[in-house]
């Protein structure tokens, strides 16, 4: 049965998903694989620009504030004219608004090695997808820490002993996740979720000076779906256990591989990488095997 191309989707707006990434710090979105790797690109330039931006905005605002002071002090030992006692105050607001557009900007703030992980996958997912198919992401990158993914916190157990300190809290960050088709007709989607575990740590030392310490434990699960097609692929018999969660469901239409791998991580910031993702596909397709005729001798 021959694969016909489908009807290519309506391109959302660049300009609407870049101002949402930037309003939000999420986006989701189907669309081809050459406009995400358009938007995602562009929206990599935009962030050095942004960093470049606010590095100029916070030296301006310090270096007014400094000015502004130092100015202060000149004046109230010359005994200036009056009118230039207005060029102070000039330069502490002046100062005060570069500081706060620097901080405005450190907010809209998204992360990098997310960006580069989607496109180096994409660059991996376009040779085996057809141009026009649809690929559906979403995106959100506005960190794994913060209020709203918070799912649970303990606070430091109440007693006697003030010190040391426990206080933990946990989060879940599902910050990508994905569903296209492949050329061959089977169906694939993924998702990655980080669960996080933030642990301060309070301690007094002999001499009373308190100091904390904060430390994360973060599991990253990567989970992929696979469905293919039963007039390609038949199920192959069971393999040698892996590490990586893997199971096999043979439906009306399709054969459905789950797989799942944990990786264990000490921040949440350490930088995804697309083998892991990649592998644990391959692994999926390892677990059927084509029928003879379909793309076999």
């Amino acid at each position: 049965m021959m694969h016909t191309a489908p009807t290519t989707p309506a391109a959302p707006s660049l300009m609407g998903m870049q101002t949402q990434v930037r309003r939000d710090q999420r986006c989701e979105a189907s669309t081809t694989s050459d406009h995400w790797q358009q938007f995602l690109t562009d929206l990599a330039t935009d962030k050095r620009a942004a960093v470049s931006r606010r590095r100029r905005f916070r030296v301006m605002g310090w270096l007014a504030c400094v000015v502004a002071v130092v100015s202060c002090l000149s004046i109230a030992t010359l005994n200036p004219p009056a009118i230039l006692w207005v060029i102070p105050p000039g330069l502490l607001i002046l100062g005060i608004v570069a500081l706060r557009h620097a901080r405005s900007l450190q907010r809209q703030d998204v992360s990098s090695h997310m960006i580069q992980f989607v496109l180096r996958l994409l660059v991996v997912l376009r040779a085996d997808m057809l141009p026009a198919e649809p690929l559906r992401l979403r995106l959100d990158l506005r960190g794994g820490t913060i209020k709203a993914k918070q799912r649970e916190m303990r606070p430091p157990a109440g007693g006697k002993r003030m010190y040391p300190q426990i206080a933990e809290t946990w989060y879940v960050d599902p910050w990508l996740a994905g569903e296209t088709r492949l050329v061959d007709g089977s169906t694939l989607t993924w998702r990655v979720v980080d669960r996080i575990r933030e642990r301060t740590l309070t301690k007094k030392n002999p001499r009373g000076k308190i100091k904390r310490k904060t430390r994360y434990r973060v599991k990253r699960c990567i989970d992929v779906r696979l469905g293919v097609r039963q007039d390609i692929y038949s199920p192959r018999p069971a393999l040698r256990p892996t590490q990586d969660h893997l199971s096999l469901r043979s439906g009306v239409k399709r054969h459905v591989v789950k797989g799942r791998r944990v990786i264990t991580t000490g921040t949440p910031e350490a930088v995804p990488q697309v083998r892991d993702l990649l592998d644990l596909i391959a692994q999926a397709y390892q677990q059927v095997t084509p029928r003879r005729g379909k793309g076999q001798a």
